[in-house]
């Protein structure tokens, strides 16, 4: 996707602090460069911190999209079966246990629901391997088990961000395009917010963009 875009016009591990300047005339900013000047902005980062990127005089862009909550999240890849039933016949693609005290070192996850996928379940690939990938665990699976844990911060829907997705950052809304300022991510999907989420925003995106070059 990336191959005809230049190579010096590509910019990884390089964090931008602030955005500058109005449509068509964008100065990104980092702690030892700038970049720009660019008519689009598109920001694909969660929605508290393109808050913080957003030029002077977005405040009302600003102020909705601080509206989206996010909350830690543990994603844990395992092969421990202790997370599953026991029994062959319970088991599903996903099997959920209601919020209980967690153990200490997990306890910023307490009141909420443990979620543990049989990632083998349907893949014809993964039968010689039982795997299983457990999101906020009450308890750490046999550290011998352990393949893989990954700590990020998950945007949590709630009534007013559902409002404020439907009524600012849709198709029409002022959040999308507004001054060429662009948003995609997880946060902007239909349904729980993973990554397929992100994609969808994103081609929206797209499409919206290129439909103002017609």
């Amino acid at each position: 996707m990336t191959t005809s875009i230049p190579k010096h016009h590509v910019h990884v591990s390089t964090t931008i602090t602030r955005i500058s300047g109005g449509p068509h005339n964008y100065t990104l900013h980092s702690s030892t460069s700038t970049f720009g000047p660019f008519n689009h902005i598109i920001l694909a980062t969660p929605a508290p911190i393109s808050a913080t990127l957003l030029p002077d005089g977005e405040s009302q862009l600003r102020d909705a999209l601080k509206t989206f909550k996010y909350v830690p999240t543990l994603v844990v890849t395992h092969t421990d079966p202790s997370f599953i039933p026991s029994s062959p016949s319970l088991h599903r693609d996903l099997h959920f246990q209601r919020p209980s005290k967690p153990i200490s070192a997990l306890q910023n996850l307490e009141g909420t629901t443990q979620a543990t996928h049989i990632l083998h379940y349907r893949s014809p690939y993964l039968q010689s391997v039982k795997l299983y990938q457990t999101t906020n665990p009450h308890r750490f699976p046999r550290k011998e088990t352990i393949l893989s844990q990954t700590w990020f911060e998950r945007f949590l829907p709630t009534l007013e961000s559902l409002r404020v997705r439907r009524e600012v950052f849709c198709r029409e809304g002022l959040g999308q395009g507004n001054d060429n300022i662009w948003f995609v991510g997880s946060w902007l999907g239909e349904g729980i917010p993973l990554l397929e989420g992100c994609v969808e925003s994103a081609e929206r995106v797209v499409d919206m963009i290129l439909s103002l070059e017609e």
